[in-house]
């Protein structure tokens, strides 16, 4: 028995145990929060493999991932418009800045309203 051989159950129980551990928030608030930075970063191409870790984290529930690659997506945008803001009113950070606010308390609110609907969105 070769040394290799030796190691691979043991890589297998560690690659098993920590990466498809369930981890719910992680999977679904931090893989929100990776996609928009690689997004905004310009790194789309890290998209499919930060959905797959929602995939695994969320112990394979596809909405539950959907929500968490929708989620990033929904904060780029927000990013987009905050940063495209900024230049409609030089000298002013106050008015772009209210005006972000207030479209994230938008979505806030959107949120707020399908979840006692019982929609299963955001």
């Amino acid at each position: 028995m070769t040394h290799a051989s030796r190691m691979r159950p043991a890589l297998k129980g560690i690659a098993r145990s920590r990466l498809f551990t369930y981890r719910p928030y992680l999977g679904t608030l931090g893989i929100g929060l990776a996609v928009q930075a690689a997004v905004v970063a310009g790194v789309w191409w890290l998209v499919p493999a930060l959905a797959f870790l929602a995939w695994a984290w969320n112990a394979g529930d596809l909405q539950a991932t959907t929500v968490a690659v929708g989620l990033g997506l929904v904060g780029t945008a927000w990013t987009t418009i905050g940063v495209s803001l900024i230049p409609l009113a030089p000298g002013q950070l106050a008015l772009p800045g209210l005006v972000w606010v207030a479209l994230a308390l938008l979505m806030a609110d959107a949120s707020h309203i399908a979840r006692h609907r019982g929609s299963k969105g955001l």
